[in-house]
């Protein structure tokens, strides 16, 4: 078991190895919505998981919905007693790219039920609330899972997708074993939060930590350009690295990457083995320099003066949160929507490989110096945020 990264405890009985297994891919796509295209093959990959050394199994009540739950059981029931499973409940998924969270007790109960009967337990190891609803306050949803860990259904209760003030309210109502929000190495918003939950021993499992998004198959840490350096050092992957990075950031932490080759299997059971050196940690903060925390910066500045900003009449807006500095100029049209303004150089550089596109100010009239950005989009979002602030950086 301590093949894969040490073990950390979770609730104080039961001890995993720090790396998990996330099994959301293992579902129909696009969307991770149906059963899985070939179901043999993924219970033949979940049981090979099992042998090299995974203890930690990661689903949901959405991932399918259900069918995933389904898998693990087909693929590993009966159950050895060294297996954790942990699943989400609090979110429907009726269709691809459709989810809606439902906090309502009355539907956490109806999903723990239907989460035992599809997993073949009569309790569940770990189980969290997979994101807040907003309808409902969130007393009353980890209320609900409290109740039925009382009731011997449920081992372990943890929360997803959740702020600081969610996550101390839900600590008000019952203990928190582990705490499952986006965090990789270029998505570093939960810092704080990470460091305080190694303090006071509540696993931290880190979803997208090779920067995947939930609806898409991209993996951008994988192929990361900034890791390859480094990565080469150590005979290993860029996706390896940032496995590794993340097992030596915190104790807490027990990374779920998913996969469905066997090939990325043992890649990521053989990122355990990597040991980064101080001088590597430094590297690797000084080049991966992460978009979601250069957002949050920029949503820091407010009234700054003198930054204009293009809007659709080509008259031009003052940008209400913008930063400008070493003559580049960031701006949030929207929460959604991020435009940059850097020499045309650079800009052209970036167009090139794919990453932003002109930005329109109207009438189809492109500024030459600023590019737009959509931020749902995660790969451009991510690529074009660090070019820019790579620019910055250097200048």
């Amino acid at each position: 078991m301590d093949s894969l990264g040490g073990t950390y405890t979770l609730g104080g009985d039961r001890t995993v190895p720090r790396l998990g297994f996330g099994a959301m891919r293992l579902t129909g796509q696009p969307g991770n919505f149906g059963p899985y295209r070939d179901p043999a093959a993924g219970a033949r990959l979940l049981r090979e998981a099992y042998e090299l050394g995974f203890r930690f199994f990661d689903t949901a009540r959405t991932y399918g919905p259900g069918h995933n739950e389904e898998l693990i059981a087909r693929a590993l029931h009966p159950y050895p007693q060294d297996l954790l499973i942990a699943t989400k409940i609090g979110v429907e998924k009726p269709a691809p790219g459709v989810v809606h969270p439902d906090g309502r007790p009355a539907a956490i109960r109806r999903g723990i039920d239907e989460s035992l009967t599809r997993l073949r337990r009569d309790r569940l190891d770990l189980v969290y609330l997979h994101q807040p609803d907003p309808a409902v306050p969130i007393e009353d949803s980890v209320g609900a899972l409290a109740e039925l860990q009382q009731g011997g259904l449920i081992a372990h209760i943890g929360v997803s997708n959740v702020s600081n003030d969610q996550l101390a309210r839900a600590r008000s109502i019952t203990r928190i074993t582990a705490v499952q929000n986006r965090y990789n190495l270029t998505s570093r918003g939960d810092d704080e939060l990470l460091d305080g939950l190694a303090a006071a021993g509540v696993a931290y499992v880190p979803h997208g930590p090779l920067g995947a998004h939930p609806a898409g198959a991209a993996a951008p840490l994988a192929q990361h350009p900034a890791l390859t350096a480094i990565a080469d050092r150590h005979q290993a992957t860029a996706g390896q690295l940032a496995l590794a990075w993340l097992l030596h950031r915190a104790p807490n932490i027990v990374p779920v990457p998913g996969t469905t080759t066997h090939t990325h299997l043992r890649d990521n059971a053989a990122a355990t083995l990597i040991t980064l050196a101080p001088a590597d940690l430094r590297a690797l903060d000084r080049l991966v320099l992460p978009a979601e925390r250069f957002a949050t910066l920029v949503g820091q500045f407010t009234g700054a003066s003198g930054v204009t900003v293009p809007d659709e009449s080509g008259r031009g807006r003052f940008g209400s949160r913008a930063l400008k500095v070493n003559g580049a100029i960031f701006a949030m049209l929207s929460r959604d929507r991020l435009v940059v303004k850097l020499p045309r150089d650079r800009v052209d550089v970036l167009i090139t490989g794919g990453a932003g596109r002109p930005f329109d100010a109207g009438k189809g009239r492109p500024m030459k110096e600023w590019l737009t950005i959509a931020a749902d989009d995660d790969q451009t979002w991510q690529t074009l945020a660090e070019e820019a602030m790579h620019y910055v950086a250097t200048q």
